[in-house]
């Protein structure tokens, strides 16, 4: 039997959280929840998710923090971020930092659904560039990586 693709939620608000998870999980993932991202880098390395949906405010650790910490930890995080507040600034940080898609709250379901499909079909990073890093566009110093330019968008 094929393994189910596991998705990490990181959601502050309880209701919103298990709504979004019985959703996912109604979709056929598997789901861990996390309630803001210090609780998120704890369950990370056991549960080695294929995909993180985050909120981008929360307390202790918002969304980007927890996007900027995550990319020291996982080879090729996938992430979505949710903003209930629509920042121009804070949105292209998100995929400045590899974020592959930033969906306003309330996200509609298909949206999210069509977004997780694509973090999942996305090719995976198979090995580090010549300057040992796996990191997105900003990062890459090395002017022959076929990865240079990548905006971590989805189009």
């Amino acid at each position: 039997m094929e393994e189910k693709a596991r998705v990490l939620l990181v959601e502050f608000d309880t209701d919103l959280r298990d709504r979004l998870a019985g959703t996912v999980r109604s979709w056929g993932y598997t789901v861990e929840t996390a309630r803001d991202g210090r609780e998120a880098l704890e369950k990370v390395t056991a549960f080695d998710p294929a995909v993180i949906i985050s909120d981008m405010r929360m307390p202790r650790m918002g969304g980007i923090e927890l996007l900027r910490a995550i990319r020291n930890q996982l080879r090729d995080p996938r992430f979505i971020i949710l903003a209930d507040a629509w920042n121009p600034d804070r949105v292209f940080e998100a995929t400045r930092l590899g974020a592959l898609a930033v969906l306003h709250k309330p996200a509609d379901a298909e949206l999210i659904f069509a977004d997780l499909r694509n973090c999942l079909d996305r090719p995976t990073l198979a090995a580090p560039c010549s300057d040992n890093t796996y990191a997105y566009c900003g990062d890459h110093i090395d002017p022959t990586c076929p990865r240079r330019g990548f905006s971590g968008t989805l189009n």
